[in-house]
């Protein structure tokens, strides 16, 4: 369910597809299909995902770029 809040200054009439709604200001609505109007504020966006990332120790960091180093084979 999408949850809108109103913040318009007088009743206004929205179409949600299949029912015309009156919303009054400051009113809060849930509806199952989201829409687009600037008078309605969205109030349960989803959350965007967080990187999972792997932590590399400075060891193994410094291993594998002395090991690709040409100047420290002597070639």
């Amino acid at each position: 369910m999408y949850k809108y809040k109103s913040t318009c200054r007088f009743p206004m009439l929205i179409d949600t597809g299949s029912v015309i709604m009156e919303i009054r200001p400051q009113q809060t609505i849930e509806i199952p299909t989201p829409i687009t109007y600037p008078n309605l504020v969205w109030l349960n966006p989803p959350k965007p995902e967080k990187k999972v990332t792997k932590k590399i120790k400075k060891e193994k960091l410094k291993e594998v770029k002395h090991g690709n180093d040409r100047q420290a084979s002597g070639t």
